[in-house]
């Protein structure tokens, strides 16, 4: 991957998105309160996870906080070795019908034939 889809682009194109009739370019204001809006959606997700809840949205997929086992690693660069302790990741598991969006997303066009 070369290119990043960063949380402007996102709220530049879910304000695209809700206002698809709107020719102009969206305010500085509306960007703002939509960048406030999801950062609060992943605020909520972060505290449901942190509480030990599984975090489920609709047609979108699960989080999940997974506990990963402590180990021994070496720098090896250096030959020093150390030990990482366990630690909590979130994982995120796609719902079939993200799959399917992004699937169809992916498919080459089928080609004209006349």
């Amino acid at each position: 991957m070369t290119d990043i889809y960063d949380l402007s682009d996102n709220c530049r194109d879910v304000w695209h998105k809700i206002n698809p009739d709107n020719d102009n370019e969206p305010t500085e204001k509306a960007l703002s309160e939509i960048r406030e809006t999801i950062k609060a959606h992943y605020e909520l997700i972060a505290k449901a996870l942190a509480e030990g809840r599984q975090v489920r949205l609709d047609d979108c997929g699960t989080f999940t906080l997974k506990l990963r086992k402590g180990r021994e690693v070496q720098n090896f660069q250096t030959g020093e070795r150390y030990e990482i302790p366990d630690f909590l990741e979130v994982e995120f598991n796609a719902a079939p019908h993200l799959e399917g969006i992004i699937g169809n997303l992916l498919k080459p066009p089928v080609p004209e034939v006349k």
